[in-house]
């Protein structure tokens, strides 16, 4: 039994398979790398020569956030400004309530930060083998025109919570004056951050069509001038949550 086990032949075969799958393996292997040594190379390259110029291109897309977006986001900040400043003695229900509208803010800021974050990756092997899933979270938070519930901040919510807030602090302006901003979702809140998502969307989806299509140095591209069109806004987007979770933990 088992007597071909002893016969040179065997071994031979057994060998030469061996080699084969070791040559298929280290083939593929170096070909893969190799492939994204060079996206990586393209990546780089676009991203210096972005960090080089301090405009967008003439003739290029539109900026990502201008107009409304700025104000809203320049007058969150401003809260968040008077709220660092308010006396540690302020009263218990006041900080919960202002804790209640901080998490109200929070939650526009991190659903425009978590539709750029995949653009602001510099590694091209770590964005394209997390791209579907990119691809995936960007339409739960952004499909058809709808935005869920919990991944945006209510203008409902802000004034019910500042009503409150007004029948227990004095002098908080800048925290106020939040009312007038949100006044309606419709008016300020949606279009803004429909603004944002449809451009990441759209991106994506150019993106996709680029990868499908096998050029994957036309999606490197694509990928990094959004991300030159949108650094600065992420960067204080992302600053701005940085505050608000510094100032709950404060509160």
């Amino acid at each position: 039994m088992f007597e071909w086990l002893k016969q040179p032949w065997f071994w031979g075969a057994i060998s030469a398979v061996a080699a084969v799958l070791g040559f298929l393996f280290t083939h593929l292997i170096g070909k893969r790398r190799f492939r994204y040594w060079r996206l990586q190379r393209v990546l780089d390259a676009e991203r210096s020569f972005y960090s080089a110029i301090a405009a967008p291109r003439q003739g290029g897309s539109e900026p990502l956030a201008e107009g409304i977006t700025q104000r809203y986001v320049a007058s969150v900040d401003q809260g968040l400004v008077g709220v660092s400043q308010l006396s540690p003695t302020t009263p218990r229900e006041a900080k919960e309530q202002l804790r209640r509208l901080i998490s109200n803010l929070r939650a526009t800021h991190q659903t425009l930060v978590t539709a750029i974050e995949p653009f602001s990756l510099a590694d091209a092997k770590q964005f394209f083998e997390g791209f579907e899933g990119f691809s995936q979270k960007l339409q739960t938070l952004y499909y058809g025109g709808n935005i869920p519930h919990d991944a945006r901040t209510h203008c409902g919510e802000i004034k019910e919570v500042i009503s409150e807030l007004d029948r227990q602090l004095q002098g908080w302006r800048d925290i106020s004056s939040l009312r007038y901003l949100v006044e309606n979702d419709r008016d300020v809140i949606v279009p803004m951050m429909v603004e944002v998502l449809e451009r990441a969307q759209t991106e994506m989806l150019l993106i996709a069509q680029s990868i499908r299509g096998g050029n994957l140095t036309k999606a490197v591209i694509l990928k990094e001038r959004f991300w030159f069109e949108a650094k600065s806004f992420y960067i204080q987007l992302t600053a701005s949550l940085s505050k608000m979770g510094s100032l709950v933990t404060r509160l």
